[in-house]
């Protein structure tokens, strides 16, 4: 039988393992990294540890996320200053564009991004009003569609409509 040192150095290993493959290191470079007989003893070690664990929540999820964006904005912005004291404007202004990418995607995270409001206009000669509502449902609904918003991580759209009679 194992002693608890073996489960604790088993352990210690596969969350390494877990955090390799995060980092996109393939099964066969974990694998040879830390000692795996090969890659598919590390999925397994790796899946097996995954399935334990319990299921992330999505509020954590998102919060999780917020403070990795708000690390990664913190390093750029000391890249930034970096880059600019040693008069490398080039490579400033590259950090500078992946801050702008990095608080983009927070932005979208939390639901903040800004909007574009789309105006659709449905001319319909003498069709009745039922008609006029029901295209102006399918386009708003093809339009949806094209731009889908991220799944609970965005408030749902506002729509609005009127009808004017002539």
């Amino acid at each position: 039988m194992p002693t608890a040192g073996t489960h604790a150095q088993a352990r210690k290993r596969v969350q390494r393992a877990y955090k390799l493959k995060c980092t996109g290191r393939t099964w066969t470079e974990i694998a040879d990294t830390l000692g795996y007989s090969g890659p598919g003893s590390a999925c397994k070690a790796v899946t097996t540890w995954l399935a334990k664990q319990p299921p992330e929540k999505l509020a954590d999820a998102r919060h999780y996320a917020a403070g990795s964006y708000r690390l990664v904005l913190t390093q750029l912005w000391d890249l930034t200053k970096t880059a600019k004291d040693a008069g490398k404007i080039n490579d400033a202004v590259t950090a500078l564009k992946a801050i702008a990418e990095v608080q983009d995607k927070h932005n979208r995270l939390l639901g903040i991004a800004p909007t574009a409001a789309t105006e659709v206009t449905v001319n319909v000669g003498a069709g009745s009003a039922a008609a006029i509502i029901e295209q102006a449902e399918q386009q708003l609904l093809a339009l949806a569609a094209a731009h889908p918003a991220p799944a609970q991580l965005a408030p749902l759209p506002i729509l609005d409509a009127e009808i004017i009679e002539p």
